[in-house]
């Protein structure tokens, strides 16, 4: 019995034992999950925290970037809502509110406002460092501007803040029209004559290059004409290295259509479906044949009756017309003082290098021949504008050095060497005498570097705009007289003495200057519009101010002699007339013929 209770007993300490073993293991198991679920619940903690960091710094972000934004538009404001509304205090005002005004207000405008075009920064007023909502802020906007012949680029660049994070935000502003695609071609015209005689149209800095490994990497030329295209089918002897365009007329000398030019003597040179000029092997001359297809196909060398429609341009864009380098307000096909005031108002470069001569207005210019020294108005250099007549002249030494636009109310004449980038706009005529090329440097192979000076750096191209007309040359000598002798210049029909006799008895009938012979072919053109539309105002051309008009009466190519081929042409009231000499000052021109 005492065996047995103490079995008894010793199975109960046994039982109670197991439960108190398994009230342990259960404890463990309640502290394991109890650890568990501490580390998930700070684990959750954490991401709970990061997740909100991230969505703070994410809604920072988003104010700095709105703050930017609105950098951008505060800029946008100032630059164009202003200049449209003319409410602003203080604004400048190159034109009457309600008035729509023009690139030309809009570049007086931007100057008013104090808006630099040379590559320096405009801050907007009153944005930077300008307090928002919520903590943001504009901290900082900066305005570069660069103006192009149709239209100015503004580049905006705002930086906005909220608390430690900061965006930036760039946006380019383009005012203006459609952008001028008429640079992109070697030549682009009118009409086309006596230029398609004799030329070479090639790319010049694939000519210019003397490294083998470049081969086949040039592009192509272009070269095209809105309103006639005239050749000589056998004696035109002209090569383009690209596309020729036509939106016009195309006509042989006779003044007859030319379907094709094919089997004409105006060639081209190949180029692949890149349309790089292919030179392995050497140029790859070819017949200009036109373009079929409809639509047309792209990379053809000859395009007849080109669409003006963009949407049919399926080989580049070509402008239905000439960007207009002065207003013409009045609409009288004449610059006027005002209009070439808000032009010359624009001017911002300058020219150091060089001779520079000036002639006042009223004064004239009594050397014998180009001037050797400058004058004492211009031995510093001239800044913008010159009110005048201006004489430019470069040498290998001292070449005409300049940057920039600059205005001359009057005529130009410029000869020699030129360095840097920059465009001569004047009022009256520009003459190119003798050669006039760029001061370029050369390699250490000694191989001349296209478009760029000596130093390396200095980028070499010369723009040349004129009111009246622009005169590459002898344009005096008449078609029968010696080039080479400076006394024998074109007088005029009135000053010859009636024809005469050559051997055989037939008369002799003086012929004119080859420019008297061109203005002649341009009159004619401007007449025949003037009569197909009594709106249009026509735009005639006279060698000397007072001469006659002429206009040529044939169909060919151009008129050569005075009294069987040209015609007095008494042009109409409202008329525009523009000689093609010197301008004279009380009747006197101010340089010598």
């Amino acid at each position: 019995m005492l065996e047995g209770k103490q079995t008894m007993k010793t199975r109960k300490r046994g039982i109670q034992s197991r439960w108190s073993d398994e009230r342990g293991i259960a404890l463990i198991v309640v502290l394991l999950a109890v650890v568990v679920l501490a580390i998930l619940g700070v684990a959750m903690l954490g991401y709970s925290t990061t997740d909100s960091t991230n969505t703070t710094r994410m809604a920072q972000e988003l104010q700095a970037m709105y703050a930017a934004d609105a950098g951008v538009e505060n800029a946008v404001n100032q630059l164009w809502a202003s200049y449209v509304a003319q409410d602003c205090n203080g604004c400048p005002l190159p034109k009457a509110p309600g008035e729509i005004g023009d690139l030309n207000t809009y570049i007086a405008f931007l100057d008013g406002l104090g808006v630099p075009n040379d590559g320096s920064v405009w801050t907007p007023l009153g944005v930077g460092g300008m307090p928002l909502a919520g903590g943001a802020a504009i901290q900082q906007v900066e305005v570069t501007r660069s103006d192009f012949p149709t239209g100015v680029t503004l580049a905006v660049t705002s930086r906005g803040s909220a608390r430690d994070k900061q965006m930036t935000v760039q946006e380019t502003i383009w005012v203006g029209g459609r952008r001028f695609e008429g640079f992109e071609y070697g030549l682009f015209a009118e009409n086309v004559n006596c230029t398609m005689c004799h030329a070479r149209f090639d790319n010049a800095e694939r000519y210019y290059n003397t490294d083998p490994s470049l081969d086949g990497t040039f592009e192509r030329v272009k070269v095209a004409t809105l309103g006639t295209l005239q050749i000589r089918p056998t004696e035109a002897n002209t090569i383009i290295a690209g596309t020729l365009y036509t939106t016009g007329k195309l006509q042989d000398d006779n003044s007859s259509p030319l379907a094709d030019l094919a089997t004409t003597t105006l060639d081209g040179y190949d180029f692949d479906t890149n349309g790089k000029i292919i030179e392995a092997g050497g140029l790859q001359k070819e017949d200009l044949t036109k373009a079929a297809g409809d639509p047309l196909s792209p990379l053809e060398n000859l395009y007849i009756d080109y669409p003006t429609n963009p949407a049919g341009q399926v080989d580049g864009g070509l402008p239905g017309e000439f960007v207009m380098p002065f207003p013409d307000d009045d609409g009288d096909r004449l610059v006027d003082d005002s209009e070439f005031s808000s032009v010359a108002g624009n001017a911002t470069g300058a020219v150091r290098g060089g001779i520079l001569y000036g002639v006042p207005p009223g004064k004239t210019y009594s050397n014998s021949g180009l001037p050797g020294s400058s004058s004492f108005d211009l031995s510093r250099g001239l800044d913008k504008s010159y009110s005048g007549n201006l004489i430019l002249v470069g040498t290998d030494a001292d070449p005409i050095t300049c940057s920039g636009n600059v205005a001359v109310d009057g005529d130009v004449v410029i000869a020699g060497k030129v360095m840097g980038e920059c465009s001569v706009v004047a009022k009256g005529n520009i003459y190119v005498v003798g050669d006039t090329t760029y001061a370029d440097g050369t390699d250490k192979n000694g191989d001349r570097t296209f478009g760029v000076a000596a130093d390396g750096k200095t980028k070499n191209g010369l723009a040349l705009v004129a009111g009246k007309n622009i005169v590459v040359g002898d344009y005096l000598t008449t078609q029968e007289q010696d080039l080479s002798d400076p006394t024998q210049v074109d007088p005029g029909r009135g000053a010859f003495p009636a024809p005469c006799c050559e051997k055989g008895g037939g008369p002799i009938y003086r012929k004119t200057s080859f420019s008297t012979a061109e203005l002649a072919l341009f009159n004619k053109t401007q007449y025949e519009k003037a009569q197909a539309d009594p709106s249009y105002t026509p735009r005639y051309y006279q060698l000397r101010d007072g001469d006659p008009i002429y206009r040529y009466g044939g169909n060919g190519e151009k008129g050569t002699r005075y009294d069987t081929e040209l015609f007095g042409l008494l042009p109409a009231p409202g008329d525009a007339v523009v000689p093609l000499s010197p301008t004279a000052t009380g009747g006197t021109p101010w340089m010598s013929e």
